[in-house]
């Protein structure tokens, strides 16, 4: 059968030849009008309404609440086909103002019958509030008022019933009556298979894609060239993706610049260019909630700053209005994500979906790496708060597999985004975007109680993804940022009854990864937190002073170190006691600085009163008392006893690589030690040969840019130096001052270090006069940054002076 039957279509003698057919009980608060005007049409119905009454031929048919199907009626000449009047989309409305989006002319043209793009079925998939009916909306007026489609069915796809019921009511619509609804479906699927009219689907809300996708059951008609499926949905599941004639397009949030068209459209353009800029950001971009918030602000009269403040102080269902909305806005953001989320439950692995988002919602919205939730901490809250278990799920642990399918079924719902591991590189890592205003829906639907809970259980599972050493700097960039925006929400409950170990964990990150100066800050600001919390003299406080002390030692002031440690070692010992651990790590600390400063022989006196107090407390074979004696090894070399450094330092290998094993950052340390003490002792190509199978170790364990690595670097130039290779010394020097001063800044100890190392090789190239330009500046700077009797300072003066002398012998430089 073609074309649309007697039957089927109404009487086109009606008497303004357009008959609406409605269903009031459906839905009493829609208002109807006999003449199918409504009370929200516009201008363009009119058009088409009068051009359907002069010419006898158009009709609109409203099935009930969810169908709605728009095409030709059937002229009195039933041999004949009937003449085309397309009429536009009754319901759902489209918004106004309504905001046009660059993806709105993706979708056209990729379904457009000219296109070479050409996708018989699309499927719009996103996390609820996006705008994706609207888009469809959208697209089906445009498709009207071009005359491109003779039919047009619009289905709410709520369920498996509800699309069924909406085919059979189609099927009538066209003359295909039956009885069961299964069976008008199946004649209504076969005449779209068979039609030669142009026709359009739309499946609104599909809310099961397994209800129209199942095998033997499959809803979907047969893709054919004149007919043209779109479908929205929170889903993205595998069955709905890209396959020959069918493209799926994730729609997200408004851009920037559409976000702020839209308030400046609804708000008359009267507001502040930056106050709106801000509020669009505030809302993700997100439509739903941008609709919402400017009902508000219309309603109360507030500008945009100041709604910003209420935003701010408030719950989001107290600032986003919903109640004057048209339709399609009137459910919160968080009832319309509250949908998703209890759908992400009922996929297995069930009940993770929401304990998982809880997790989430306290993180970076920026991206969280996948490895915290495949945590031990992580899958013990997700077992405790398991929603909804179906399936004999209940009481049983969560593995791993079972944590990451839960992020999968996250995703599933466009509640969250990430890389798929099948489809990216080994670096940067997996990380899981949760949109910003769906984590604060997440935590206004806790108690306060149990946001503490997650505070805590998310900090437990950073602490426990975080690598003992950081080989990808990403990863620990990423780990770094969801601590910083943990301790934003959580506040003191990550030190209330004593610092999470998280803290101090970002904290050293900062600090290994260069970011000394930064680092510095972190403890700065977290010591004043923990004072007041914990009190002057508590064990914590007594720590963050510490490792306060350490980072503004490695910021360049050994001196200053000194000082700090030697006030908290006092207290320490007091209150902790000689033998507590955490006074044993401040004399190490102590010590080391001591030596940096340039205090040798205090250094020496504290290490050897510390490694029988470390062997008694600690353990021969802890790290801790292996470092002590490696250092104790390095003064025999420096002492006049370079076999012995060297024996006693392979002693201190063997123990490590068994104890802590052959990758372990302390283990590759007494390595480069042992490499130094082999060119001391007179053989530099040995020095170069190891320090070259180290470095390689290095970067496939710690990173290319970790400090240590950069460090072997610069041993290892230096030895090539001596090794009777000047020019590469200059060379790799050269390339690692670049890479220092990108990764840890021009005023960084390390990067002045090697600009004067870099200086002594180049005159020792044969270029003394560059020697003595390079060292000026240099001197210029640690002036600047150290003072004038800093130590290093004054050895650039020094080295300054004795390579004036040099370029000064051979008249002013030697090429």
């Amino acid at each position: 059968m073609d074309g649309f039957s007697d039957d089927g279509l109404g009487d086109a003698g009606a008497e303004d030849g357009c008959e609406v057919t409605t269903d009031a009980a459906a839905d009493p608060g829609r208002e109807r009008s006999s003449d199918g005007a409504g009370g929200r049409l516009r201008g363009g119905w009119e058009r088409l309404r009068m051009d359907a009454r002069a010419s006898g031929t158009g009709q609109a048919i409203l099935a009930g609440n969810d169908v709605h199907i728009y095409g030709p009626a059937a002229s009195g000449n039933s041999a004949g086909r009937s003449p085309i009047t397309p009429l536009p989309l009754l319901p759902p409305p489209q918004v106004d103002p309504f905001q046009h989006r660059e993806i709105a002319d993706r979708l056209y043209d990729v379904m457009a019958p000219t296109s070479d793009l050409r996708a018989r079925e699309v499927v719009l998939a996103g996390l609820g509030g996006v705008g994706k009916t609207q888009l469809a909306v959208q697209y089906v007026n445009r498709v009207l008022d071009g005359g491109e489609s003779d039919l047009v069915v619009w289905i709410t796809a709520e369920s498996r019933e509800a699309v069924l019921s909406g085919y059979a009511e189609a099927a009538a619509a066209v003359g295909l009556h039956h009885a069961d609804p299964q069976a008008a479906a199946n004649r209504f699927l076969s005449w779209l298979a068979t039609t030669e009219r142009r026709w359009l689907l739309v499946l609104d809300h599909l809310t099961d894609p397994a209800a129209i996708t199942e095998s033997g059951r499959d809803l979907r008609p047969q893709r054919r060239d004149n007919g043209r499926v779109l479908i929205t949905t929170l889903h993205s599941d595998a069955v709905l993706r890209n396959a020959r004639d069918r493209l799926l397009i994730k729609v997200g949030p408004f851009s920037h610049a559409e976000a702020v068209n839209y308030l400046n459209d609804r708000l008359g353009g009267s507001q502040r260019a930056a106050d709106v800029a801000q509020l669009a950001n505030d809302l993700d971009h997100l439509p739903l909630a941008l609709a919402q918030a400017s009902a508000y602000m219309l309603e109360y009269n507030l500008d945009c700053a100041a709604y910003r403040e209420r935003f701010e102080a408030q719950r989001l269902e107290q600032v986003l209005l919903r109640g004057t909305m048209s339709e399609s806005h009137r459910s919160t953001v968080a009832a319309t994500w509250s949908l998703s989320i209890e759908q992400a439950d009922r996929i297995r692995p069930y009940g993770l979906a929401r304990p998982l988002l809880e997790l989430a919602s306290v993180l970076d919205p920026n991206g969280i790496p996948a490895s915290v939730f495949i945590t031990e901490p992580a899958r013990t809250y997700l077992a405790r708060y398991r929603t909804g278990v179906e399936g004999g799920e209940e009481g049983r642990a969560v593995s791993p597999a079972d944590a990451r399918d839960a992020r999968f079924c996250l995703r599933r719902l466009s509640l969250a985004d990430f890389a798929d591991e099948e489809h990216r590189s080994p670096s940067p890592p997996v990380t899981v975007r949760i949109p910003s205003l769906v984590q604060r829906a997440t935590r206004e639907s806790l108690s306060d109680e149990r946001l503490e809970g997650v505070y805590l259980a998310a900090a437990d599972a950073l602490y426990s993804a975080w690598p003992e050493f950081e080989r990808e700097r990403s990863l620990g960039q990423a780990l770094r940022a969801n601590v910083e925006a943990l301790r934003q929400l959580a506040g003191d409950v990550l030190w209330r009854s004593g610092v999470h170990p998280v803290l101090f964990r970002a904290g050293g990150s900062l600090g290994n990864t260069g970011l000394v100066a930064t680092a510095v800050e972190y403890y700065e600001e977290l010591l004043r937190h923990v004072r007041k919390a914990l009190g002057a003299d508590a064990p914590d406080t007594l720590t963050v002073r510490s490792d306060l002390a350490h980072w503004q030692g490695k910021k360049g002031d050994a001196t200053g170190a000194v000082a700090a440690l030697e006030a908290v070692r006092v207290k320490q010992e007091r209150i902790l006691g000689l033998d507590h651990p955490n006074t044993l790590t401040t004399r190490a600390s102590l010590a080391y600085w001591r030596r940096r400063a340039g205090d040798r022989n205090g250094a020496d006196t504290d290490y050897i009163e510390l490694l029988p107090a470390q062997r008694r407390v600690l353990g021969a074979e802890h790290r801790d008392t292996l470092s002590t004696q490696a250092y104790l090894a390095l003064r025999r070399g420096e002492t006049g006893d370079p076999a012995g450094a060297t024996a006693a330092l392979e002693e201190v290998r063997a123990v490590q690589e068994r104890v802590l094993g052959a990758d372990h950052p302390n283990t590759l340390t007494t390595r480069a030690s042992l490499a130094e003490w082999r060119g001391r002792a007179g053989d530099p190509e040995g020095a170069v040969s190891d320090y070259d199978t180290l470095l390689a170790d290095q970067q496939r364990v710690l990173g290319e840019h970790y400090p240590n690595t950069l460090a072997t670097r610069s041993s290892l130039a230096v030895w090539r130096g001596k090794a009777g290779d000047p020019q590469s010394a200059v060379t790799d020097l050269a390339e690692l001052l670049h890479d220092q001063r990108r990764l840890l800044g021009s005023d960084h100890p390390n990067t002045l270090m090697t600009r004067q190392s870099l200086a002594e090789w180049r005159g020792r190239a044969g270029n003394p006069a560059a020697a003595v330009s390079a060292l000026e500046a240099l001197l210029d700077d640690r002036r600047r940054i150290l003072g004038r009797e800093h130590p290093h300072t004054l050895a650039t003066a020094r080295v300054l002076a004795e390579w004036r002398a040099v370029a000064s012998e051979g008249n002013g430089g030697g090429d």
